[in-house]
């Protein structure tokens, strides 16, 4: 990764820019890297169990599911 900072006094890159570049190359490069960014960008940790999708049971019958889709066409 480079930071593009390089004068003639200083040969280092600001706290700010160097955050912002790990952040989107986490985001780009990772799976799941939104909520790794999430929680570098907030400081705060993101609760990763809180957010499984559940399932559900589906409910009626076939016959009410055809007669649903019969009437759409």
């Amino acid at each position: 990764m480079k930071f593009g900072v390089n004068t003639a006094t200083t040969n280092y890159a600001p706290y700010a820019t160097v955050h912002e570049k790990i952040a989107t190359y986490i985001q780009k490069n990772y799976d799941c890297g939104h909520d790794v960014v999430k929680s570098i960008r907030t400081g705060q940790l993101v609760d990763l169990v809180a957010e499984k999708p559940t399932r559900a049971i589906a409910t009626g019958t076939k016959a009410a599911k055809a007669t649903v889709s019969s009437s759409r066409v």
